[in-house]
């Protein structure tokens, strides 16, 4: 009886610990990461969830970052090109509401001739304004990430302008989002 009472304050004990170390999730904002400013460059600025910044492009050969910006691609790490396990899924909804990966999430990888995102206006992350030659995010899409590790994400493009959300006289390719990365593994957002 006594090595059951042990075993019962162990588990208690152990559970309240586990629930004191959960933090709740909270989105972070990146504001103006450069997506290759200067397009004769012709380099894509690559990006990590668990570290929460730029990766140099030296490591583009590895597993250490999970997007790459270049003007209006965006590309993930992972596939038969790339070392990580990185995939992408669309979703329409709002940020906010999406608490967790849908259960028909097909993740998606880039290919040759065929990127994860698609490009052109409507299809992936944007549209193109031609009245205004404006680049916009389109409204109520989600970027589902599964990282280069194997971890999630859920990210939101707020602008594709330095400084300025969605205005043309501000210079373009510089990406403003948010997003919340779930680091165990879970798809809980």
């Amino acid at each position: 009886m006594k090595s059951k009472s042990a075993f019962l304050i162990f588990f208690v004990l152990l559970a309240s610990l586990q629930a004191v170390d959960a933090q709740p999730l909270r989105p972070v904002t990146i504001k103006n990461l450069p997506a290759d400013p200067d397009p004769q460059s012709n380099r894509y600025t690559l990006f990590s969830f668990a570290r929460g910044e730029a990766v140099p492009l030296k490591e583009m050969e590895t597993d250490q970052w999970d997007l790459g910006f270049k003007g209006t691609s965006i590309i993930v790490n992972g596939g038969g090109e790339r070392k990580g396990k990185g995939g992408v899924f669309l979703v329409n909804g709002t940020f906010d509401a999406l608490e967790k990966l849908p259960e028909n999430t097909r993740w998606h990888t880039d290919e040759p001739e065929k990127p994860a995102i698609p490009a052109g206006s409507g299809n992936g992350w944007y549209e193109y304004v031609f009245t205004t030659h404006e680049i916009k995010p389109l409204p109520n899409r989600v970027l589902l990430i599964r990282t280069a590790a194997g971890n999630y994400a859920k990210v939101e493009i707020i602008s594709y302008y330095r400084d300025i959300e969605g205005e043309t006289d501000a210079p373009g390719r510089y990406y403003t989002f948010r997003y919340v990365y779930q680091p165990d593994g879970t798809g809980k957002f």
